[in-house]
């Protein structure tokens, strides 16, 4: 759906084509940030409106909640039981994540969130480092689980461990 959202906003702005490829390496930044890696020519205004010509093709495109990697709510009901603090650092805008945990029924997993317009985008350390000020939660005791490179360079930046996700079929070779 991003590739698909992307390449429809661009198509509409009439700017110069992106592969799939290129979309995917900025996955997980927030609009703002995306559109400065794609199109660090443009001005500033241009970032804003593509990014808001984004998030309606987004909305038209896609109606419902996002699909969930496989066994998410399974893992979030262990590790709630078990007594774990979840929260959840997004480039997600507010309403964008709201659509996704109302959808899904998950809004009694998560303690705290911070979204992409709440403070800086990834891979700044700013929304995990919020999470554990709200939360009280020291760096020591806590862990990223992200399935980005921007979410894994944010922990590190944060100084907390952290974990990839991958969901994607090709090898990572992105990480070696």
């Amino acid at each position: 759906i991003i590739i698909k959202s992307t390449q429809a906003t661009i198509q509409q702005l009439q700017l110069q084509n992106k592969t799939a490829n290129e979309i995917e390496a900025i996955i997980g930044l927030g609009l703002i940030e995306s559109a400065k890696c794609l199109y660090p020519e443009i001005s500033s205004e241009k970032h804003e409106i593509l990014a808001d010509c984004y998030r309606q093709k987004y909305i038209d495109l896609y109606k419902g909640p996002n699909p969930l990697f496989p066994d998410v709510i399974t893992t979030l009901e262990k590790l709630k039981s078990m007594g774990y603090i979840l929260a959840i650092a997004t480039s997600k805008s507010r309403n964008g994540l709201n659509r996704d945990i109302i959808g899904w029924n998950l809004e009694k997993y998560f303690s705290a969130i911070r979204c992409v317009e709440d403070t800086e985008s990834k891979p700044a350390p700013d929304m995990v480092i919020e999470l554990m000020d709200e939360l009280q939660i020291h760096p020591q005791h806590s862990l990223m689980v992200g399935d980005s490179l921007y979410d894994i360079q944010m922990a590190n930046n944060a100084g907390i461990a952290s974990i990839l996700a991958d969901y994607t079929e090709k090898q990572p070779t992105h990480l070696l």
